[in-house]
């Protein structure tokens, strides 16, 4: 992915252990939870939840696909 005019480079990949996807999970699942449905940061913090279900566990990711049907 190109950093385009960004300051610093940023990398292309990263790695996070399972406590930091616990924890980026949770904030993103508490955004949801508060967010009026419909709304764009609604929307977001389902689209974020779903992409990292789908990399990390592609068999429950289509599961939440599912649900949105």
């Amino acid at each position: 992915m190109s950093n385009g005019d960004a300051e610093a480079h940023l990398p292309d990949t990263i790695e996070l252990s399972l406590a930091e996807v616990r924890d980026v999970l949770k904030a993103l699942d508490d955004a949801e939870a508060i967010a009026v449905a419909g709304t764009a940061l609604h929307r977001n913090a389902r689209h974020a939840i779903r992409l990292i279900t789908h990399k990390l566990w592609p068999d429950l990711g289509h599961l939440l696909d599912e649900d949105e049907e």
